[in-house]
C-alpha cells in the first residue's frame, strides 16, 4: 500500500503559548483516503506498539509513500515558520520518520498519563483516519512548562541546541519549578496526586493541573504536525471504548526525525531505487 498525496495549498498554522510552538494543520492531504483507511482497517495490530505506553494498538507494518510529507513537514517548519538558515549539517532529502496506523482503546478502569511529549524526534505528524478525539496542547499549571524534551544520553547540550534553534523555554521553567524546599515539594506533589481523577481521562477543558492552550478537532483526512517536545494528549472527552475497529479513533502517525545530519563527512553510495 502507498500513500498518494494531494497538492498541498490551504495550510493553517497557528503559534500556540509563550514559547509560540507551532501547530500545523492540512485538510484533505491524501488523494487516497479511503484507501489507506481500508488499507489500516485490514492490517494486523497488536498491544501498545513500539512504545509501552500507548493506549491502544498500533500496526507495526509501515506504509509506503511518506517520504514526500515527511520532507515537506520538515522543510516548512524549517524554511517558513522559524525562518532558519540552511546549514552545511542539516539536510531535508534524507530525513526518515518513522509511520504506524494506531487505534486509540484505553481501558476506562485504568488510570493513564494523558498529557505528554513525545521523546526525542522532531515532529509529531498525523492523519486523522477515522472516529473522534482530536488533539489538546498544554501548559503545566505548577512550572508554566509548554516544552519538555528529555535530554539524549543524559546530555543536557541536545536541550540548550533545541531551545536555541526553536526558541523554546525548557531548562529555565524547570528549573523554577524545582526551586522549592523538599517538604513543599512532597507537599504539592502528593495534592496532585490526590486531585488526578480518571473522568473524563481525555479532557478538552483547562484542569486544575493543565491549562488549555490549543485545540485541533478530527476531522478525516487532516493531517496535524506539531514540535514533539509541546506537552499534548488526546483530546476525548466523551470517549467510551471502541466497539469495533471501524468505530475506533484511527490515525496514521509518523514521528519525523530532527534534520541534524550527526557527521557531515559520512557519505554513503547513492544505489537506484532504495529510496522512495
Amino acid at each position: 500500500m502507498r500513500v498518494s498525496v494531494n497538492p498541498i495549498r490551504d495550510v493553517q498554522l497557528t503559534r500556540i503559548g509563550s514559547d509560540r510552538n507551532p501547530v500545523i494543520v492540512v485538510d484533505d492531504v491524501l488523494a487516497n483516503a479511503e484507501e489507506v483507511r481500508a488499507h489500516a482497517l485490514g492490517s494486523r495490530y497488536r498491544r501498545g506498539g513500539l512504545t509501552a505506553y500507548y493506549p491502544g494498538y498500533v500496526s507495526p507494518s509501515g506504509i509506503a509513500g511518506m517520504s514526500e510529507l515527511i520532507e515537506w513537514a520538515a522543510a516548512y517548519v524549517w524554511n517558513e515558520v522559524y525562518a532558519l538558515p540552511r546549514l552545511p549539517y542539516v539536510s531535508f532529502d534524507r530525513i526518515q520518520g518513522l509511520t504506524t496506523f494506531a487505534v486509540f482503546a484505553p481501558d476506562m478502569a485504568s488510570r493513564y498519563a494523558n498529557v505528554h511529549t513525545d521523546g526525542q524526534n522532531w515532529l509529531s505528524m498525523l492523519i486523522y483516519l477515522g472516529g473522534g478525539g482530536g488533539t489538546a496542547f498544554w501548559r503545566d499549571r505548577a512550572t508554566g512548562l509548554e516544552s519538555y524534551l528529555p535530554p539524549s544520553g543524559g546530555s543536557l547540550a541536545e536541550i540548550e541546541r533545541i531551545e536555541e534553534f526553536f526558541d523554546v523555554d525548557m531548562t529555565r521553567r524547570l528549573a523554577r519549578g524545582l526551586s522549592l524546599d523538599a517538604p513543599e515539594a512532597l507537599a504539592r506533589m502528593r495534592a496532585t496526586l490526590a486531585r488526578r481523577q480518571i473522568a473524563p481521562p481525555f479532557p478538552c477543558a483547562s484542569t486544575d493541573e493543565w491549562e488549555l492552550l490549543h485545540h485541533v478537532p478530527a476531522k478525516f483526512n487532516r493531517m496535524m504536525i506539531c514540535p514533539t517536545w509541546q506537552f499534548h494528549s488526546v483530546a476525548y472527552p466523551d470517549y467510551v471504548p471502541p466497539a469495533s475497529l471501524a468505530s475506533a479513533r484511527l490515525t496514521l502517525n509518523t514521528f519525523v526525525e530532527y534534520p541534524f545530519v550527526t557527521n557531515a563527512t559520512l557519505r554513503v553510495a547513492d544505489v537506484p531505487g532504495i529510496i522512495e
